[in-house]
C-alpha cells in the first residue's frame, strides 16, 4: 500500500470516522482499486456475517460477490475510479455462510489530498425481500400475460376514455397486426367509424350498468367480417371506482353461420312438408277423359277450403275437365264452413264451364245442408262415389 493511500485511509478510518460509519444504518465498504477490503462497518458485518478484522484485506469481488455479478461490479468500480458516472445498481452478494442476498449500491470515489481516486466507497442497503417480491410480481405478470396471450378468446382492457391499455395475442392476430399495436389507441383509430361508434356505445352501457353486460359485436378482421360474443365488465380500483372496461370475446362466426344454414334448411324442409301436405290434403285425380275426382278426408277449415278451391280450379284447367267430382265420404261433419266451401267451389268451377258432382252425402250431411239453407243449384248431389263416377262419365261422353 502506498504511503499516500495509507495516510488517506488513516485519516478517513480514524476512530471518530469508524464510529460514524458504524452509526449509520446502511452498509458501508471501502475497497481498493485491486478489490481489497479497506473498510467494513457494523452493518456490513451483519450483512456478510463476517467481522471486520476477518474481512479486511480480502478480495471483495472474489470473496463476497456471486459469480454472475463479478465482472459487472469490477467494471463499475473501474468507472467510479475513473470519475465516470455509474448508475445505482443492485447485485447479489454472498455471506460467509453461503446465503445470497441482494444489495442496492451507490458508489463514489475516495480521493487523496491531490484529488486522485485511491479507493471506492460503496454504501448500500439490503433489498432481498423487495427483489424477491418484485421477481414474484414480474413472474406473476409474465405468467398472466402468457395465459392471456394463449387463451382462445379475444381479450382487451380500455381506460375510461376508450384507449386500449392491454390486448392479447388473439386480439392482435385477428386484426392482422403486431403484438400490442392497439395499446394507446382508440377504436376509431383501428376500426371503421360505424363499428367504433357501436363499440363505444357498448362500453358506455357497461359503465352505466356498473355490471357485466353481454353483446354481439361484428368486427372486420383480416379474415373478413367476424361475429363475436363479448362479455364486458368494469374494472375497479381499491375504492371500488371503475377505472377501465375489460372485454372477453369469443368468435362465434362459424356458429352463427351454422345457425343460419340450419334455419334455411329448416325453412326448406317446412316448405317441402307444406307442399307435400297440400298435395295430400287436396289429391286431385283424373279418372276419365274430361273427369277429375277430388276426395276430401278429415276436417275442413278456411285454410284448407282455400286449398281445395285452388286445387279444383287448377285441375279443371289442366285436365280440361267437364265434370269435377267432390267426394265428401271421408268428412265426418258438414258445418257452415264446409258448406260454404262446397258452394264456392261449385260456382268457381261453373265459371270454367265444368259441372260439380257432390258424392258421399250422408243423411246427417244432407240435413245440415238443408238446415243451413245452402243454395245447391248447379250442383249434382249423389249418395255414392260410384254413382258420381258413372254420372260424370255419361255427361262427359254426351259432351
Amino acid at each position: 500500500m502506498s504511503d499516500a493511500l495509507s495516510s488517506t485511509l488513516g485519516e478517513v478510518l480514524s476512530a471518530e470516522a469508524r464510529a460514524l460509519l458504524n452509526a449509520v444504518g446502511i452498509v458501508v465498504l471501502v475497497i481498493s482499486p485491486d478489490h481489497r477490503i479497506l473498510g467494513w462497518n457494523h452493518e456490513a458485518e451483519l450483512l456478510y456475517g463476517c467481522p471486520e478484522e476477518e474481512a479486511l484485506g480480502k478480495n471483495y469481488v472474489e470473496t463476497f460477490l456471486a459469480e454472475e455479478a463479478r465482472a459487472e461490479v469490477a467494471a463499475d468500480m473501474r468507472k467510479v475510479l475513473a470519475g465516470e458516472s455509474v448508475q445505482s445498481s443492485a447485485n447479489p452478494v454472498v455471506a460467509r455462510d453461503g446465503t445470497v442476498r441482494y444489495v442496492q449500491w451507490h458508489a463514489r470515489p475516495l480521493r487523496d489530498a491531490e484529488g486522485r481516486s485511491v479507493a471506492v466507497v460503496a454504501s448500500g442497503y439490503e433489498v432481498t425481500e423487495f427483489k424477491r417480491d418484485r421477481d414474484k410480481l414480474e413472474r406473476s405478470q409474465t405468467e398472466m400475460q402468457e395465459i392471456i396471450d394463449n387463451a382462445p378468446v379475444v381479450l382487451f382492457v380500455k381506460d375510461l376514455e376508450g384507449r386500449f391499455t392491454t390486448t392479447n395475442r388473439t386480439f392482435d392476430e385477428n386484426l392482422g397486426h403486431t403484438k400490442g399495436f392497439a395499446v394507446g389507441k382508440m377504436d376509431a383509430d383501428i376500426l371503421p367509424p360505424e363499428v367504433a361508434a357501436s363499440n363505444l356505445a357498448n362500453d358506455q352501457a357497461v359503465l352505466a350498468a356498473d355490471a357485466p353486460v353481454e353483446f354481439e359485436e361484428r368486427i372486420p378482421s383480416k379474415n373478413g367480417l367476424r361475429i363475436f360474443w363479448a362479455v364486458k365488465f368494469p374494472l375497479r380500483d381499491e375504492q371500488g371506482n371503475p377505472y377501465a372496461v375489460c372485454g372477453i370475446a369469443s368468435d362465434v362466426t362459424a356458429l352463427r353461420e351454422a345457425e343460419e344454414e340450419r334455419a334455411t334448411f329448416q325453412a326448406q324442409i317446412i316448405e317441402a312438408q307444406r307442399m307435400a301436405l297440400r298435395e295430400l290434403s287436396t289429391p286431385l285425380l283424373p279418372i276419365a277423359p274430361g273427369v277429375v275426382l277430388l276426395p276430401l278426408v278429415g276436417a275442413i277449415d278456411s285454410a284448407r277450403a282455400a286449398l281445395v278451391l285452388e286445387a279444383l280450379l287448377e285441375g279443371v284447367v289442366a285436365h280440361q275437365a267437364e265434370v269435377a267430382i267432390l267426394d265428401i265420404t271421408g268428412i265426418r261433419a258438414v258445418d257452415d264452413e264446409v258448406a260454404n266451401g262446397i258452394v264456392q267451389a261449385a260456382r268457381a268451377t261453373a265459371l270454367l264451364g265444368a259441372q260439380v258432382v257432390l258424392t258421399g252425402v250422408r243423411p246427417a250431411a244432407a240435413r245440415t245442408l238443408v238446415e243451413l239453407g245452402v243454395d245447391m243449384s248447379g250442383i249434382v248431389a249423389l249418395s255414392s262415389l260410384q254413382q258420381g263416377v258413372a254420372h260424370a262419365i255419361r255427361r262427359s261422353r254426351r259432351g
